[in-house]
């Protein structure tokens, strides 16, 4: 989960860890790219709008890391939600949204959502956590 808002990436956590979720957390897009390299997540969060790299940039730079990053859900974190915006996220490479502010029932259900998906693709082989959820 990539949020320059402490607050935000603190709610975020907090709330998926007592889901069961495992999480982890950066400050920008840059530092998400970082952990996106180290480990391959089941899911994504990114904001928007951080200082020095934006979502945007990093979507587009995680999508291209390997063949891999492809098909994580990366989901977008942000208050801009206007059709145009919508579109503009799909095209940088963005699965989804969220918007903010976030509603922590509307998160755990899109969480929820997410990781049924993901448990319908998993291969018969143990994979590392089930629950683990976004960087």
């Amino acid at each position: 989960m990539a949020d320059d808002l402490e607050m935000n990436r603190e709610l975020v956590k907090l709330l998926l860890n007592h889901a069961g979720h495992d999480v982890t957390v950066a400050r920008d897009g840059a530092e998400a790219i970082k952990l996106a390299r180290t480990r391959r997540y089941d899911l994504i969060f990114l904001d928007i709008r951080m200082p020095g790299m934006d979502g945007i940039e990093a979507v587009r730079r995680i999508r291209k890391l390997s063949a891999e990053h492809g098909d994580i859900p990366i989901v977008a974190l942000t208050a801009d939600v206007s059709p145009t915006r919508l579109v503009r996220y799909k095209q940088a490479g963005f699965t989804d949204h969220i918007p903010k502010p976030i509603d922590a029932d509307e998160l755990l259900h899109f969480v929820d959502r997410w990781a049924a998906r993901l448990d319908d693709d998993l291969p018969a082989a143990p994979c590392e956590s089930a629950n683990s959820a976004a960087v």
